[in-house]
Protein backbone atom coordinates (compact mmCIF):
# COMPACT_ATOMS: atom_id res chain seq x y z
CA UNK A 1 0.00 0.00 0.00
CA UNK A 2 1.00 3.22 -0.73
CA UNK A 3 0.45 6.11 1.41
CA UNK A 4 0.68 10.38 0.42
CA UNK A 5 2.77 12.31 2.87
CA UNK A 6 0.09 13.71 4.24
CA UNK A 7 -1.93 10.53 4.89
CA UNK A 8 1.11 9.03 6.05
CA UNK A 9 1.37 11.49 8.85
CA UNK A 10 -2.29 11.39 9.46
CA UNK A 11 -2.06 7.73 10.21
CA UNK A 12 1.28 8.32 12.18
CA UNK A 13 -0.78 10.48 14.33
CA UNK A 14 -3.59 8.12 14.40
CA UNK A 15 -1.59 5.26 15.38
CA UNK A 16 0.56 7.06 17.74
CA UNK A 17 -3.02 8.22 19.29
CA UNK A 18 -4.09 4.85 19.57
CA UNK A 19 -1.25 3.68 21.84
CA UNK A 20 -1.19 6.56 24.00
CA UNK A 21 -4.64 6.33 25.00
CA UNK A 22 -4.22 3.67 27.87
CA UNK A 23 -1.12 5.93 29.36
CA UNK A 24 -3.41 8.94 29.38
CA UNK A 25 -6.31 7.62 30.73
CA UNK A 26 -4.26 6.60 33.54
CA UNK A 27 -1.98 9.96 33.82
CA UNK A 28 -5.86 11.56 34.43
CA UNK A 29 -5.48 13.14 38.47
CA UNK A 30 -6.84 11.23 41.05
CA UNK A 31 -8.81 13.62 43.56
CA UNK A 32 -8.56 13.52 47.50
CA UNK A 33 -12.16 12.74 48.74
CA UNK A 34 -11.78 13.55 52.78
CA UNK A 35 -9.16 13.81 54.97
CA UNK A 36 -9.36 13.34 59.17
CA UNK A 37 -8.12 12.24 62.62
CA UNK A 38 -9.59 10.87 65.32
CA UNK A 39 -8.46 10.94 69.03
CA UNK A 40 -9.72 10.30 72.67
CA UNK A 41 -8.25 13.06 73.98
CA UNK A 42 -9.27 17.21 72.90
CA UNK A 43 -5.89 18.17 72.31
CA UNK A 44 -2.14 16.31 71.87
CA UNK A 45 0.64 16.01 74.35
CA UNK A 46 3.96 14.40 74.38
CA UNK A 47 3.73 10.57 73.66
CA UNK A 48 -0.63 11.17 72.95
CA UNK A 49 -1.36 9.67 69.59
CA UNK A 50 -3.87 10.24 67.30
CA UNK A 51 -5.05 8.26 64.43
CA UNK A 52 -5.30 10.01 60.51
CA UNK A 53 -7.02 8.95 57.62
CA UNK A 54 -6.79 10.07 53.99
CA UNK A 55 -9.37 8.80 50.99
CA UNK A 56 -9.02 9.41 47.07
CA UNK A 57 -10.84 8.31 43.97
CA UNK A 58 -9.47 7.86 40.14
CA UNK A 59 -12.05 9.43 38.23
CA UNK A 60 -13.50 8.00 35.10
CA UNK A 61 -11.93 9.33 32.54
CA UNK A 62 -13.75 12.61 31.35
CA UNK A 63 -15.60 12.94 34.96
CA UNK A 64 -12.64 15.01 37.03
CA UNK A 65 -14.95 17.64 37.84
CA UNK A 66 -17.29 16.37 40.39
CA UNK A 67 -20.64 16.23 39.97
CA UNK A 68 -23.04 18.79 41.47
CA UNK A 69 -25.83 18.33 43.31
CA UNK A 70 -27.88 19.78 46.31
CA UNK A 71 -29.37 18.78 49.38
CA UNK A 72 -32.97 18.18 49.07
CA UNK A 73 -34.34 16.35 52.20
CA UNK A 74 -33.42 15.11 55.25
CA UNK A 75 -34.24 13.27 58.32
CA UNK A 76 -32.59 13.98 61.79
CA UNK A 77 -30.55 12.00 63.78
CA UNK A 78 -27.92 9.67 64.05
CA UNK A 79 -30.41 6.56 62.81
CA UNK A 80 -31.31 9.74 59.67
CA UNK A 81 -30.49 10.17 56.10
CA UNK A 82 -29.88 13.07 53.21
CA UNK A 83 -30.83 13.29 50.14
CA UNK A 84 -29.45 15.14 47.03
CA UNK A 85 -30.13 15.69 43.60
CA UNK A 86 -28.01 16.52 40.61
CA UNK A 87 -27.61 15.45 37.36
CA UNK A 88 -27.11 11.34 37.78
CA UNK A 89 -29.29 10.12 34.76
CA UNK A 90 -26.97 10.06 31.42
CA UNK A 91 -23.85 10.97 33.35
CA UNK A 92 -23.62 8.01 36.03
CA UNK A 93 -24.19 4.37 34.42
CA UNK A 94 -26.67 1.61 36.26
CA UNK A 95 -24.72 -0.13 38.76
CA UNK A 96 -22.29 2.00 39.08
CA UNK A 97 -20.34 2.89 42.69
CA UNK A 98 -21.02 6.65 43.23
CA UNK A 99 -18.58 7.72 45.87
CA UNK A 100 -19.92 11.38 48.38
CA UNK A 101 -18.13 13.14 50.62
CA UNK A 102 -18.39 16.19 52.87
CA UNK A 103 -14.30 16.29 53.78
CA UNK A 104 -14.93 14.70 56.76
CA UNK A 105 -16.36 11.60 55.63
CA UNK A 106 -17.19 9.35 52.58
CA UNK A 107 -20.41 7.22 51.71
CA UNK A 108 -20.61 4.93 48.90
CA UNK A 109 -23.86 3.66 47.31
CA UNK A 110 -24.80 1.81 44.17
CA UNK A 111 -26.77 4.57 41.56
CA UNK A 112 -29.70 3.05 40.71
CA UNK A 113 -31.23 5.28 38.69
CA UNK A 114 -32.78 8.59 38.81
CA UNK A 115 -31.46 11.68 39.74
CA UNK A 116 -31.73 11.71 43.33
CA UNK A 117 -29.25 9.26 45.95
CA UNK A 118 -29.49 9.12 49.67
CA UNK A 119 -26.88 8.39 52.29
CA UNK A 120 -27.28 7.08 55.62
CA UNK A 121 -25.05 5.90 58.55
CA UNK A 122 -24.99 2.08 56.19
CA UNK A 123 -23.89 3.88 53.49
CA UNK A 124 -20.97 4.75 55.07
CA UNK A 125 -16.94 3.45 53.13
CA UNK A 126 -15.91 0.76 53.96
CA UNK A 127 -19.02 -1.15 55.17
CA UNK A 128 -21.52 0.20 52.61
CA UNK A 129 -23.07 -2.15 50.67
CA UNK A 130 -23.25 -4.59 52.96
CA UNK A 131 -19.37 -5.33 52.88
CA UNK A 132 -17.83 -6.51 56.07
CA UNK A 133 -14.40 -5.24 55.87
CA UNK A 134 -12.89 -2.35 57.70
CA UNK A 135 -13.79 0.11 60.67
CA UNK A 136 -15.36 3.13 60.76
CA UNK A 137 -13.36 5.91 61.40
CA UNK A 138 -14.37 7.06 65.23
CA UNK A 139 -14.62 10.89 63.59
CA UNK A 140 -17.23 9.61 60.35
CA UNK A 141 -20.44 8.60 62.28
CA UNK A 142 -23.05 11.44 62.45
CA UNK A 143 -24.72 12.22 65.35
CA UNK A 144 -27.82 14.01 63.21
CA UNK A 145 -27.88 14.41 59.95
CA UNK A 146 -29.95 17.54 60.00
CA UNK A 147 -26.90 19.28 60.45
CA UNK A 148 -25.71 18.44 56.86
CA UNK A 149 -28.55 19.67 55.36
CA UNK A 150 -25.95 23.31 54.64
CA UNK A 151 -22.71 21.02 53.53
CA UNK A 152 -21.39 21.25 50.36
CA UNK A 153 -20.58 17.92 48.91
CA UNK A 154 -17.96 16.39 45.93
CA UNK A 155 -19.86 13.49 44.16
CA UNK A 156 -17.45 11.50 41.88
CA UNK A 157 -17.89 7.94 40.13
CA UNK A 158 -14.56 6.00 39.52
CA UNK A 159 -12.48 3.64 40.85
CA UNK A 160 -11.06 3.90 45.01
CA UNK A 161 -7.90 4.18 45.64
CA UNK A 162 -6.56 1.45 47.80
CA UNK A 163 -3.62 -0.89 48.51
CA UNK A 164 -3.98 -2.72 45.28
CA UNK A 165 -3.70 0.88 42.85
CA UNK A 166 -0.29 0.79 41.30
CA UNK A 167 2.27 3.20 42.66
CA UNK A 168 -0.27 4.31 45.05
CA UNK A 169 1.49 6.75 47.80
CA UNK A 170 -0.89 8.71 50.38
CA UNK A 171 0.39 11.08 53.22
CA UNK A 172 -0.62 13.70 55.11
CA UNK A 173 0.89 16.58 56.71
CA UNK A 174 0.34 17.96 60.36
CA UNK A 175 0.32 21.78 60.59
CA UNK A 176 3.75 23.20 59.46
CA UNK A 177 5.74 20.43 61.66
CA UNK A 178 5.29 16.93 60.31
CA UNK A 179 4.45 14.59 57.62
CA UNK A 180 3.11 11.14 58.21
CA UNK A 181 2.91 8.54 55.77
CA UNK A 182 -0.21 6.51 55.33
CA UNK A 183 -0.87 2.75 55.07
CA UNK A 184 -3.65 0.52 53.67
CA UNK A 185 -1.90 -2.90 54.01
CA UNK A 186 -3.47 -3.46 57.27
CA UNK A 187 -0.15 -2.72 59.01
CA UNK A 188 1.40 0.52 59.99
CA UNK A 189 -1.44 1.35 62.06
CA UNK A 190 -4.40 0.93 59.17
CA UNK A 191 -7.11 -1.57 60.28
CA UNK A 192 -7.80 -2.97 57.23
CA UNK A 193 -5.96 -3.63 54.53
CA UNK A 194 -7.53 -2.70 50.72
CA UNK A 195 -10.67 -1.02 52.34
CA UNK A 196 -9.51 2.44 50.63
CA UNK A 197 -9.01 4.54 54.08
CA UNK A 198 -5.64 5.32 54.14
CA UNK A 199 -4.58 5.17 57.77
CA UNK A 200 -1.55 6.22 60.11
CA UNK A 201 -0.59 6.57 63.86
CA UNK A 202 0.66 9.83 64.79
CA UNK A 203 2.59 10.02 68.42
CA UNK A 204 2.97 13.61 69.41
CA UNK A 205 7.02 13.93 69.81
CA UNK A 206 8.65 16.49 72.15
CA UNK A 207 9.59 19.69 69.62
CA UNK A 208 9.67 22.48 72.61
CA UNK A 209 6.85 24.31 70.99
CA UNK A 210 3.31 24.75 71.61
CA UNK A 211 1.17 24.47 68.49
CA UNK A 212 -2.01 25.74 68.10
CA UNK A 213 -5.09 25.16 65.44
CA UNK A 214 -3.39 22.55 63.71
CA UNK A 215 -5.12 21.81 60.39
CA UNK A 216 -4.07 18.25 58.27
CA UNK A 217 -3.24 18.34 54.40
CA UNK A 218 -3.89 15.47 52.37
CA UNK A 219 -1.56 14.32 49.88
CA UNK A 220 -1.82 11.44 46.99
CA UNK A 221 0.08 10.23 44.36
CA UNK A 222 -0.73 7.93 41.74
CA UNK A 223 1.55 7.03 38.83
CA UNK A 224 3.42 9.58 39.72
CA UNK A 225 0.51 12.01 38.78
CA UNK A 226 -0.65 14.17 42.30
CA UNK A 227 -3.96 15.10 43.20
CA UNK A 228 -5.84 17.63 41.29
CA UNK A 229 -6.86 19.32 44.57
CA UNK A 230 -3.59 18.40 46.64
CA UNK A 231 -3.29 19.40 49.78
CA UNK A 232 -6.79 19.49 51.18
CA UNK A 233 -7.24 20.81 54.34
CA UNK A 234 -8.89 19.57 56.89
CA UNK A 235 -12.44 20.86 58.70
CA UNK A 236 -10.82 19.41 61.66
CA UNK A 237 -8.32 21.00 64.01
CA UNK A 238 -6.47 20.18 66.89
CA UNK A 239 -3.62 21.46 69.50
CA UNK A 240 -0.19 20.16 69.90
CA UNK A 241 0.95 20.62 73.32
CA UNK A 242 4.94 19.31 72.28
CA UNK A 243 6.69 21.45 75.68
CA UNK A 244 7.48 19.87 78.10
CA UNK A 245 6.74 22.09 81.77
CA UNK A 246 9.89 23.46 83.19
CA UNK A 247 11.24 25.58 86.12
CA UNK A 248 12.84 28.49 84.28
CA UNK A 249 14.20 30.33 87.26
CA UNK A 250 14.34 29.80 91.47
CA UNK A 251 15.03 31.55 94.26
CA UNK A 252 14.89 31.95 98.00
CA UNK A 253 14.42 34.88 100.14
CA UNK A 254 12.61 35.34 103.65
CA UNK A 255 10.26 38.10 104.64
CA UNK A 256 12.92 39.10 107.01
CA UNK A 257 16.41 39.78 106.82
CA UNK A 258 18.58 38.08 105.77
CA UNK A 259 22.10 36.93 107.68
CA UNK A 260 25.32 35.51 105.82
CA UNK A 261 23.35 34.55 103.06
CA UNK A 262 21.07 32.05 105.17
CA UNK A 263 17.39 32.85 105.07
CA UNK A 264 15.44 33.70 108.80
CA UNK A 265 12.74 32.40 110.39
CA UNK A 266 12.13 33.83 113.51
CA UNK A 267 11.51 31.13 115.94
CA UNK A 268 9.67 33.40 118.33
CA UNK A 269 6.57 32.98 116.82
CA UNK A 270 6.82 29.92 114.57
CA UNK A 271 3.98 29.46 112.07
CA UNK A 272 2.55 32.92 112.35
CA UNK A 273 2.51 35.00 109.33
CA UNK A 274 3.81 38.69 110.08
CA UNK A 275 0.53 40.24 110.22
CA UNK A 276 -0.98 37.28 112.02
CA UNK A 277 2.28 38.13 114.93
CA UNK A 278 1.57 41.83 114.96
CA UNK A 279 -2.23 41.19 115.79
CA UNK A 280 -1.03 38.83 118.85
CA UNK A 281 1.86 40.75 120.12
CA UNK A 282 2.97 43.31 117.39
CA UNK A 283 6.17 43.67 118.94
CA UNK A 284 7.16 40.49 117.54
CA UNK A 285 5.96 41.77 114.24
CA UNK A 286 9.85 42.67 113.12
CA UNK A 287 11.38 39.93 113.94
CA UNK A 288 8.40 37.39 112.38
CA UNK A 289 10.22 36.17 109.48
CA UNK A 290 9.43 32.60 107.28
CA UNK A 291 11.18 31.77 103.72
CA UNK A 292 9.45 32.51 100.79
CA UNK A 293 10.38 30.04 97.40
CA UNK A 294 10.10 32.12 94.08
CA UNK A 295 10.03 30.42 91.04
CA UNK A 296 9.37 30.87 86.95
CA UNK A 297 8.09 28.44 84.79
CA UNK A 298 7.82 27.98 80.82
CA UNK A 299 4.23 27.93 80.36
CA UNK A 300 0.44 28.28 81.54
CA UNK A 301 -1.64 24.97 82.90
CA UNK A 302 1.03 23.60 85.18
CA UNK A 303 1.25 23.11 88.97
CA UNK A 304 4.71 23.81 90.72
CA UNK A 305 5.33 21.68 94.22
CA UNK A 306 7.80 23.13 96.49
CA UNK A 307 9.16 20.11 99.08
CA UNK A 308 11.43 20.49 101.70
CA UNK A 309 14.13 18.35 103.38
CA UNK A 310 13.94 15.53 101.04
CA UNK A 311 12.91 14.07 97.78
CA UNK A 312 10.41 10.89 97.58
CA UNK A 313 12.61 9.52 95.12
CA UNK A 314 15.81 9.50 97.15
CA UNK A 315 16.33 7.31 100.67
CA UNK A 316 19.83 9.10 101.93
CA UNK A 317 20.13 12.80 102.84
CA UNK A 318 21.57 14.99 99.78
CA UNK A 319 24.64 17.42 100.42
CA UNK A 320 24.55 21.04 99.34
CA UNK A 321 27.48 23.81 98.83
CA UNK A 322 29.61 20.98 101.13
CA UNK A 323 27.41 21.01 104.13
CA UNK A 324 25.63 17.84 105.06
CA UNK A 325 22.09 18.11 104.53
CA UNK A 326 19.99 17.95 108.06
CA UNK A 327 17.45 15.09 108.56
CA UNK A 328 13.94 16.42 108.96
CA UNK A 329 10.57 14.76 107.87
CA UNK A 330 9.80 16.24 103.98
CA UNK A 331 7.13 19.06 104.09
CA UNK A 332 4.95 19.91 100.52
CA UNK A 333 4.26 22.98 100.75
CA UNK A 334 0.48 24.31 99.33
CA UNK A 335 0.70 23.74 95.26
CA UNK A 336 1.07 26.88 93.06
CA UNK A 337 -1.56 26.77 89.79
CA UNK A 338 -0.50 28.30 86.57
CA UNK A 339 -4.34 27.90 85.57
CA UNK A 340 -4.96 27.68 81.14
CA UNK A 341 -3.86 31.67 79.57
CA UNK A 342 -2.20 33.03 82.37
CA UNK A 343 0.15 36.05 81.43
CA UNK A 344 2.32 36.23 84.39
CA UNK A 345 4.27 33.03 85.00
CA UNK A 346 6.02 33.76 88.14
CA UNK A 347 5.08 32.07 91.20
CA UNK A 348 6.43 31.10 94.81
CA UNK A 349 5.37 29.29 98.04
CA UNK A 350 5.73 30.31 101.99
CA UNK A 351 7.44 27.94 104.47
CA UNK A 352 6.92 28.81 108.47
CA UNK A 353 9.72 26.33 109.13
CA UNK A 354 7.75 23.55 110.37
CA UNK A 355 8.71 19.65 108.84
CA UNK A 356 6.01 17.37 107.86
CA UNK A 357 4.77 16.50 110.68
CA UNK A 358 4.48 20.42 112.24
CA UNK A 359 7.21 20.14 114.06
CA UNK A 360 9.39 23.12 113.85
CA UNK A 361 12.85 22.51 113.02
CA UNK A 362 16.19 23.59 113.90
CA UNK A 363 18.68 25.61 112.92
CA UNK A 364 20.24 23.83 109.77
CA UNK A 365 20.73 23.20 105.69
CA UNK A 366 17.55 21.75 104.40
CA UNK A 367 17.19 20.51 100.47
CA UNK A 368 14.48 22.10 98.90
CA UNK A 369 12.93 20.52 95.42
CA UNK A 370 10.92 22.48 93.09
CA UNK A 371 8.62 19.93 91.44
CA UNK A 372 6.67 21.01 88.20
CA UNK A 373 4.03 19.09 85.96
CA UNK A 374 1.23 20.04 83.49
CA UNK A 375 -2.33 19.12 83.08
CA UNK A 376 -1.62 16.15 80.85
CA UNK A 377 0.27 14.82 84.00
CA UNK A 378 4.06 15.33 82.06
CA UNK A 379 6.76 16.25 84.66
CA UNK A 380 9.38 18.38 84.04
CA UNK A 381 13.07 18.34 85.38
CA UNK A 382 13.19 18.34 89.42
CA UNK A 383 15.32 21.61 90.25
CA UNK A 384 17.08 21.46 93.97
Amino acid sequence: MTLRPRALLAFVLAALGTALAPSLARAQAPVILSVSYNSTFPSQYIGSTLSVQVTAIQPLTGTAEPIPVSVTAYTAGPSGSVTLGGLFAGTVSSGAYIYVSDGLRVWRVTYAGGNVITLDAADLLPTAEGESIGDIPASWPVADYSSLANTTFSVYTGTLVTEATPQAQLSVDIGQFAQVVLYDNGGNGDAVAGDGIWTAQYQTPNLGSVVTDAYFYGECLVGGVSASNEGLQSSQDVSFDMELPAILTESETTTNSNYNGDLYLSSQVEGQSVTNAAAVEPVLAASCAQAQFNFSVNKANTTVLVTIGGSPALTTNVTSDNHPAYPMVPVTLPAYVFPNGAQTLHGWAIWNGADGNGNYVPDGVYQVYYYVYDTDGLSGVTVT
